[in-house]
């Protein structure tokens, strides 16, 4: 295991930058699975290996190890949905590499006391097998802190799971709704295995093979028995497969990066998850396709793909924008792909506090003709920093956008000048908000607020202002 991936346990000689354990089908795997030891991402890939996914992972279950480490690929299946536009090998580095880069290790864990496991495992395995690993919020502190005064999570969450800053989470509360991973506009929640790195690099490892448009079937891994060779019958566009523990799982940023890169999600789901909420959202939007059945699930992915690949952007919204803007010309939203500002400009001053606590530099004032506070629309978030800080109370922050705006002045003044020399004092709002705070004006302000430093250094030194005692 020393320098790769993972493990790789399959009846094919796979070639990749992974350890390979060569079996004779899968009634072996189990035997593998059986002498694993914790902590290391391990793919299964046989024909008809999803058929066989509860099995394996009570297998797992009863050994105590951390199942969210696993994924499988049917290679029959899979390898036809492909329809020869890449090979195996490139599928299976593109899931180990999601494993790679998850946070499964940080996966919650309870005691699962209930869970009947032979006298054997128990004896192997010991009280480790008694452990349970749960598909629940993790969180970033790093990306959480850089949000000073964000708690959209915890606000938004209908059971009172989250609490403090960076949050935790209280799993015994937690009923794995999603709301606050799609909320969040650094992606700091997240499940354990579909992370922002995980799915970034899950994108770049296809794409390193595979330069077309593609569907990306969404999946629960308790439905991939669901697909079957059937699905590969005739017409079915350059398809590929990301299985997931819960739809919850899925944030709309995360379907938002695949559409930029030329994948149309279509949701496997046959629970019913994606009636409303996010999923529903981004389908009426035409981001994403659902499918409820099998049979619209074969209808899905013999349609043309939705989006082309996009070029590289590197702007901190700007993949979300162009996806968007490709489906509607402008449209509200519930989740913070597109930010979009709205300042009272009589109450503005222009102070730049909102600048300097932008974590994407999306907001500038610019000093010309005028001052300026100007917006880089495909920079914002969304995040909601500028509404929290400023201290006017001029700012309200709603998720929005529309077709081709990039950049937008969002408060404007003239440039107040010193009354004696005419140098530059700084916004006329924000002099003026100072006057009226001071209770200050006429002659008053002439001598105090409307005097630049070099002047009123020169008045108390001509005698004319007079210094406080």
């Amino acid at each position: 295991m020393a320098g790769s991936l993972g493990l790789v346990v399959s009846d094919r000689d796979l070639a990749g930058p992974w350890s390979l354990v060569r079996v004779s089908g899968v009634d072996e795997g189990f035997r593998v699975l059986s002498s694993l030891d914790d902590g290391k991402p391990v793919v299964f890939v046989f024909d008809g290996v999803w058929g066989r996914v509860g099995d394996l992972l009570r297998v797992a279950r009863s050994k105590g190890l951390n199942e969210l480490y696993f994924d499988f690929v049917d290679a029959g299946v899979e390898g036809g949905l492909l329809g020869g536009v890449a090979g195996l090998n490139a599928l299976v580095y593109a899931r180990l590499l999601r494993l790679r880069f998850s946070d499964v290790s940080r996966a919650p864990v309870r005691l699962s006391l209930g869970k009947i496991i032979s006298r054997r495992d128990l004896l192997r395995a010991g009280p480790i097998a008694t452990l349970e690993f749960l598909v629940r919020p993790v969180v970033d502190e790093g990306p959480c802190s850089s949000l000073r005064g964000c708690t959209m999570c915890v606000n938004v969450c209908p059971v009172k799971a989250l609490s403090g800053k960076p949050p935790t989470v209280d799993y015994d509360k937690c009923a794995l709704c999603g709301l606050c991973f799609s909320i969040c506009p650094v992606e700091a929640i997240h499940s354990p295995q579909l992370t922002p790195k995980a799915v970034e690099a899950f994108i770049a490892a296809i794409r390193e093979s595979v330069g077309e448009s593609l569907n990306v079937v969404i999946v629960e891994y308790e439905a991939l028995q669901d697909l079957s060779m059937e699905l590969v019958d005739g017409g079915v566009q350059p398809t590929i497969v990301i299985p997931v523990w819960s739809l919850a799982e899925i944030t709309p940023l995360a379907l938002l990066k695949l559409s930029y890169h030329g994948f149309t999600p279509v949701i496997y789901d046959k629970r019913g998850v994606s009636l409303e909420g996010v999923l529903a959202e981004l389908a009426g939007l035409g981001v994403i396709r659902i499918a409820r059945s099998l049979e619209e699930l074969k209808a899905k992915i013999r349609e043309e793909p939705l989006f082309n690949v996009g070029e590289a952007d590197i702007t901190a919204r700007g993949y979300a924008l162009k996806v968007l803007e490709r489906v509607k010309e402008r449209a509200t939203l519930n989740f913070p792909g597109a930010g979009h500002l709205e300042v009272d400009e009589s109450l503005c001053t222009l102070c730049g506090a909102c600048t300097r606590t932008c974590p994407t530099n999306a907001l500038t004032v610019l000093e010309e003709e005028t001052v300026k506070l100007t917006l880089k629309v495909n920079e914002c978030i969304g995040c909601r920093e500028c509404e929290i800080t400023c201290p006017e109370g001029a700012i309200k922050v709603k998720w929005a956008f529309e077709r081709g705006v990039l950049e937008r002045t969002l408060a404007e003044s003239p440039i107040a000048r010193c009354v004696k020399c005419g140098a530059p004092l700084g916004p006329e709002a924000l002099i003026a908000s100072v006057e009226k705070k001071l209770g200050i004006t006429g002659d008053i302000a002439q001598r105090h607020t409307r005097l630049c430093v070099n002047c009123k250094t020169l008045s108390i030194l001509e005698g004319s202002l007079k210094p406080s005692p």
